[in-house]
């Protein structure tokens, strides 16, 4: 499942950036790892009824998406830290990022073309890119379809 593999880059990555960011406080560290669940966790979880697969796949889209996000924005402000992720996913699994994950550009402009959100997934990748008064994604026209949309998503509206 590539979403796995992206999920376990996307943890390391993630890890590796908080412990630059805090002290070497062994309850800092902890409190990271904890909130960021290994695959092996994740099946616990399962086996103790704690979430369903379904709950779990929905909310590892939805991170994979924000972080695609974070790193097409940052590749944009041509951030390192970014550019070496992508480099090392494609030394480690000789695929490309945005391949696995799905490039938010391509996703955004789909669901502008489509003309409806299909699930709370497309419509906080919207609401996100939207949020970012700077972003580059969408251009000013595709920008009004998309707060068209999300107002129709978010009442309840299916036209």
């Amino acid at each position: 499942m590539r979403l796995a593999t992206c999920w376990a880059y996307v943890r390391e990555f993630e890890i590796n950036k908080y412990l630059h960011e805090i002290d070497d406080n062994e309850d800092d560290i902890e409190l990271v790892a904890e909130s960021l669940p290994t695959k092996e966790e994740v099946i616990k979880r399962f086996d103790n009824k704690q979430c369903t697969a379904s709950q779990w796949l929905a909310g590892l889209k939805q991170t994979i998406n924000d972080f695609s996000l974070f790193i097409q924005y940052s590749i944009e402000r041509k951030d390192p830290q970014a550019i070496e992720f992508l480099a090392q996913y494609k030394t480690k699994t000789g695929r490309n990022f945005f391949s696995d994950a799905g490039n938010p550009k391509m996703i955004a402009l789909k669901i502008i073309k489509r003309g409806k959100i299909a699930n709370d997934t497309e419509f906080y990748m919207l609401k996100e890119i939207l949020s970012d008064l700077d972003q580059t994604i969408l251009s000013k026209d595709q920008s009004a379809q998309a707060e068209n949309m999300l107002g129709r998503f978010e009442f309840g509206d299916t036209q």
